[in-house]
């Protein structure tokens, strides 16, 4: 198979692209399901004495932890997209290699250049 810049941009980029899109599907809809059943757990009645006993306001506090949680995990997508461009992109290592190892001698800002 002959190198072309689309077949060597391609195999560059689609494991870490698949990687992220494939983790903010997994996070991301479970979130989404949550709240389209909002609407499934009413809040209970504001007047009842007892809320721990009411089956509707034990409803609603389980679905409000249990969406609280997902939460928190479909946040985590926007934590984790570094670290599984880190694991998944050569392309993406090298070039956090070179922008972090890059002394400030070497660097163009210090010679006094600017980008064009």
């Amino acid at each position: 198979m002959p190198c072309t810049v689309l077949s060597l941009y391609c195999t560059t980029l689609s494991y870490p692209v698949l990687s992220c899109r494939a983790h903010l599907i997994i996070t991301t809809l479970p979130v989404t399901i949550c709240y389209s059943l909002y609407f499934s757990f009413p809040e209970g009645d504001s007047d009842v004495p007892d809320v721990a006993a009411d089956p509707t306001w034990r409803r609603h506090m389980v679905y409000s932890n249990i969406r609280t949680l997902v939460e928190e995990m479909g946040l985590s997508h926007y934590a984790c997209n570094f670290y599984i461009y880190l694991m998944t992109g050569r392309v993406f290592r090298r070039e956090l290699r070179r922008l972090l190892c890059r002394s400030d001698a070497n660097s163009e800002f210090a010679a006094g250049q600017r980008l064009a």
